[in-house]
């Protein structure tokens, strides 16, 4: 039925997104030979990141405006993966929410609606492998997906100054990270 090919869509574009991240780590080895830093927009990177995520996020019923531009001296592909992981990660955890991208004063910002994070998952979420869901020998048994679990945050943590501000109704959350050492986490 329609519903089972929606899903079979989805799984078909999550394991596209697991074998580009997959491509991507495994280019970082050898990230001296293949870095090229280029002049671009920060609105073309982005809008790139929204393009190639595009079926996802209308199968999540996600809306996103992206809006702002200035230049970045970097390598591309780095910097547009980063936004494809946002990208998915509040599609993945927040279906139906609101994305906001914007560039400005050479930060580009990243917000969704969606239902938050407590202070203890909010400081968690930066720790490699930290939504497992692994905890006894027994669980391996019953994995049936492959794949890369909690990797996204961390990553992009440690090569980045990054702010995370999350409030779930009852708690609002400060984490400031600078290059993977969390420098604070503190209400707002």
């Amino acid at each position: 039925n329609e519903g089972d090919i929606r899903k079979l869509k989805q799984e078909i574009k999550r394991a596209d997104n697991l074998t580009e991240s997959i491509l991507y780590f495994a280019r970082m080895r050898t990230a001296e030979k293949d870095l090229q830093i280029h002049e671009t927009h920060a609105a073309a990177l982005m809008d790139e990141a929204v393009k190639s995520q595009m079926e996802l996020l209308i199968a999540a019923n996600v809306s996103i405006d992206v809006s702002g531009d200035f230049m970045v001296y970097s390598d591309q592909k780095p910097l547009c993966f980063i936004l494809k992981q946002l990208l998915v990660n509040s599609a993945k955890y927040s279906p139906g929410c609101h994305i906001v991208i914007t560039a400005e004063n050479g930060t580009i910002t990243v917000e969704d609606n969606g239902i938050g994070m407590d202070r203890e998952d909010a400081c968690l979420c930066f720790e490699r492998n930290a939504t497992s869901k692994i905890k006894t020998t027994e669980d391996l048994w019953a994995i049936h997906t492959l794949g890369f679990r909690g990797e996204a945050l961390p990553s992009i943590a440690s090569v980045s100054n990054l702010t995370l501000l999350t409030n779930n109704g009852e708690d609002s959350t400060r984490v400031e990270i600078r290059y993977g050492q969390r420098q604070s986490a503190r209400p707002y």
